[in-house]
């Protein structure tokens, strides 16, 4: 609980697009860190879960996220 974690996502450089990098952070709720992201367009997306704890940044875990249209709020 004394942690902060965000959630970092990015998909590199396409043919007609620069790449594009984001970063939300989570909100501890009771017992577990919660909060939204936004993807902005289908496609792969590489997404790594950081966790900073007494000044030291781990990433826990990093996978790919395949988004295949534009989703409902």
């Amino acid at each position: 609980t004394d942690a902060k974690v965000a959630v970092k996502y990015s998909m590199p450089e396409g043919i007609d697009l620069p790449p594009m990098h984001f970063k939300s952070d989570m909100k501890l709720e009771g017992n577990a860190y919660k909060g939204k992201i936004k993807i902005p367009m289908p496609g792969s997306w590489a997404t790594d879960v950081e966790i900073t704890r007494d000044g030291k940044t781990s990433i826990m875990k990093k996978f790919y996220l395949e988004t295949v249209g534009k989703s409902q709020p």
